[in-house]
């Protein structure tokens, strides 16, 4: 491929005679230099971030443009998603700044406990620095940002045209209106699990408008670094940290029939992952061939939580069911599940990657916490779903299937053994409740085949990309 920063020529042949002929070399436009971001410690993040630039790709190619797209990623102290990435197709980088473990889970908790992202000032202000050198040295004609606060400040400082994709709209006005369905995890105990609707609806209401003051959503640490950095933002929080040109929200439209969800977002269509079918582990066949049995797969992506996984494992080891579970090593490991568990044939545990979106087709029910990812997998399969969320956007992630009957959210302070195999009984019940858990989830399942993602996530990014002139 060629590189960006040199002269195109296309030949355009006029034959005068057998003997002669003219040729005009008109200019073609470079390659379109992308750069993105993502925390490749996430496995949500990175794989969304993956089929973004698929789709930009794909639709360039439409198009007849050639793209030069490199992922930087962290240099992170432990395990994450690297291999997801170059195995796309892509180039990977690095950004300047290594993270710890700790600095990781820091982050991966911050929408749970509704703290910072970042807050140390030095460090806080390193990141932003770093992260627009990369960018002045990399000279991208576009960036795409996963949720990555000070990325997102650097690309307005040195305003370079800029692309996010999240799992809603990062438009304050919505979060205070609409992220929330029910009574959050935090405030849900047995006495507001008794509330009247009314009075519940009165808790989602305070509570929604309470949210935007905590800091995860103000972020004062980056908010002052990237002041003092030339930031010139009025409001500076998260949502400003997170503004781009185009802000993708890769989520199915229905869910957001009639609501502000701010001038610049794109509600594109369900996007996850869904890379070229591979072959399953034969066990998982095994399991899942078996006549006459109630098959459940059990998988919490990157961002679960051990205890829930653990009490996820110990419901599908009591009788009925035949399982599946994918034991994701940032979470527990299986040798930790073995000596806490006893684990019977009928459930086989696997810490390997599974194709998801072959994989969950084969069961009858699935077990998941709220990741978008996982969620929109199991809803594009028609799988009915018992799933616990571990911050307010997976809650209203699986709400949105549970208002529409495909599924059971169960809250975090609710989340037993116990609780999650009566729900498994409920939704695979072969009375009337299993059925249309079984009914609304296929029905579902169309609305998600009918919205292609891929295409609307490529189309806004290429409307904005010849506006501009990229």
């Amino acid at each position: 491929m060629q590189r960006a920063g040199r002269a195109f020529y296309s030949g355009i042949h006029f034959r005068l005679s057998r003997e002669r002929s003219l040729v005009f070399y008109l200019p073609m436009k470079k390659p379109l230099k992308v750069v993105c971001y993502v925390p490749s410690f996430n496995a949500g993040d990175t794989t969304r971030g993956i089929e973004v630039a698929r789709a930009l790709v794909q639709k360039a190619n439409a198009e007849g443009r050639e793209t030069d797209v490199t992922f930087l990623c962290p240099p992170v102290d432990g395990p994450q998603f690297e291999a997801a990435i170059v195995q796309a197709g892509f180039k990977i980088g690095y950004t300047a700044v290594p993270l710890s473990k700790e600095r990781i889970e820091q982050f991966m908790n911050a929408d749970r406990t509704g703290e910072e992202f970042v807050p140390d000032y030095e460090v806080a202000r390193l990141y932003i620095e770093k992260y627009m050198e990369d960018m002045r040295n990399r000279k991208p004609d576009l960036i795409i940002n996963g949720c990555i606060p000070p990325a997102g400040i650097a690309t307005r400082i040195l305003q370079i045209p800029t692309v996010t994709y999240l799992p809603f709209p990062a438009h304050d006005k919505w979060v205070q209106r609409h992220l929330l369905k029910d009574v959050p995890d935090e405030l849900e105990n047995r006495f507001t699990h008794a509330l009247p609707k009314s009075v519940r609806r009165g808790l989602v209401s305070l509570a929604s408008r309470l949210a935007g003051h905590k800091r995860f959503f103000t972020q004062p640490t980056l908010a002052r670094a990237g002041r003092e950095l030339g930031w010139n933002e009025k409001q500076p929080n998260l949502f400003s940290m997170l503004r781009a040109d185009v802000e993708l929200v890769t989520d199915l439209p229905d869910f957001y029939e009639g609501q502000d969800v701010g001038p610049r977002a794109q509600i594109t269509g369900p996007l996850f992952s869904r890379p070229q079918e591979v072959e399953i582990d034969p066990r998982i066949l095994e399991v899942f061939a078996r006549e006459n049995s109630k098959k459940v797969l059990v998988t919490m992506g990157s961002s679960g939580e051990k205890r829930y996984l653990l009490e996820a494992i110990e419901a599908v080891t009591r009788g009925g069911f035949h399982a599946v579970v994918v034991v994701q090593p940032t979470i527990c490991s299986m040798a930790e599940v073995k000596r806490k568990i006893r684990i019977p044939e009928t459930v086989y545990l696997t810490d390997s990657f599974i194709p998801a979106h072959q994989v969950n087709p084969l069961a009858d029910a699935v077990v998941i916490h709220g990741g978008q990812g996982t969620v929109q997998t199991a809803a594009f399969s028609g799988t009915p779903f018992v799933g616990v969320a571990m911050q307010a956007e997976q809650q209203a992630n699986l709400d949105n299937l549970a208002l529409h009957g495909a599924g059971i959210r169960i809250p975090r302070g609710f989340w037993t053994a116990d609780t999650v195999h009566a729900a498994l009984g409920r939704v695979l019940s072969d009375s009337g409740s299993g059925e249309k858990f079984k009914a609304r989830a296929a029905k579902l399942a169309q609305s998600f085949a009918q919205n292609d993602g891929h295409r609307g996530a490529g189309e806004a990014i290429w409307r904005f990309v010849e506006a501009r002139g990229l």
